[in-house]
Order: structure tokens, then sequence, then C-alpha cells
């Protein structure tokens, strides 16, 4: 999985990005970039931290202003976020983002599904058609299937039998005569 880095990212920011070490006031908004990203934006030891999802958006309140002043420093700073972590996982301002980042991860599995689920609920086959259209070119191409190992389960069977059929039969011991 690779690990994006500020230029993954320099379009989408370019609308939403208030200028960098502006003074933050209540209301503004934060867009989490990385999923499992950890943070606290409240009052410490009352307010707890939370794990994150890609694209979740937080609202600063009073509270962040008074007690997480780092935090809003460092989210002020992608240079020093990159430093920190070798990626940049807050960004100021509002970013429309995909909950998942790469394909195949556990998000984008369940946001195909779903939206193949809603196409496929759909009655008219042309407007179906479409929909699925739109999905593979969201989505791109479905992921290889795994390989599966077939397993011989009648030698397998008679293995066991065999074994279990030794188990039963006491060893016979032959003795020579010729001492």
């Amino acid at each position: 999985m690779s690990t994006p880095d500020t230029a993954d990212f320099d379009d989408l920011l370019a609308d939403h990005t208030p200028e960098q070490g502006s003074a933050w006031e209540v209301g503004e908004t934060v867009t989490i970039m990385i999923a499992g990203t950890t943070a606290a934006f409240g009052v410490p030891l009352l307010d707890l931290s939370k794990t994150f999802r890609r694209g979740d958006q937080v609202t600063i309140t009073q509270a962040t202003l008074d007690h997480r002043r780092e935090l809003l420093d460092l989210i002020d700073n992608p240079d020093e976020q990159l430093r920190r972590w070798g990626e940049q996982r807050f960004v100021r301002g509002a970013v429309d983002l995909e909950r998942w980042h790469e394909r195949g991860d556990a998000e984008w599995i369940l946001a195909r599904d779903a939206a193949r689920a809603v196409a496929a609920d759909t009655i008219d086959p042309v407007e179906r058609a479409h929909r699925y259209a739109a999905i593979s070119e969201r989505f791109g191409a479905a992921p290889q299937a795994k390989t599966t190992q077939y397993r011989d389960r009648a030698a397998e069977r008679r293995l066991a039998e065999d074994l279990h059929r030794r188990a039963q039969q006491p060893r016979a011991v032959h003795r020579s005569t010729a001492d």
C-alpha cells in the first residue's frame, strides 16, 4: 500500500485551504486525509481521542482553540506532519474525499458493493447499465479472484480411515524360532 504525500492532494486542496498561518476561528473545518488517524479536538482528559476515517471532517470548537493549539499548529504545517509521520494526516478546510484510498482495501470493497447493490435494484435496464458503467469508471475493474486450492478429500478420508484401522489393531510381534 503506497503512502500518499502532499503532491497527491495539491489539486484537491487548491480551492479549499485557508491561508497557512492565519488565525483559527470557531466553525472552521479540518479534513482527515488518512484512515486510522487518532486525535483529540476537545478539552484534555474530558474529550478522549477518537479514531477517524479518511474524509471525516471535524469542526473546530472553542474548546479546541483553548486547549489544542499545538494540534492546530501541526495541522497548519504539512511539512511538520510529513517529518513526524511521513504523511499528511490533516488538512485545514473542507475537502471532499472518497473514503477509500486504494483499490481493493476494505473501504473500497464496502463502497463498491453498496454501489453495485443500488445498481442491481434498478428496474430500468438502460439506467441499470448506466449505473454499472459509472461504478466501473469510479471504482475501476473488479478485483481478481484469489486462487483456490482444491483438496483431494477422498484421499484424505482414505488416509484417515487407514490410520484409524492401524490404531485399532494391536501390533503383532513375531519371534524368530531360530534361537
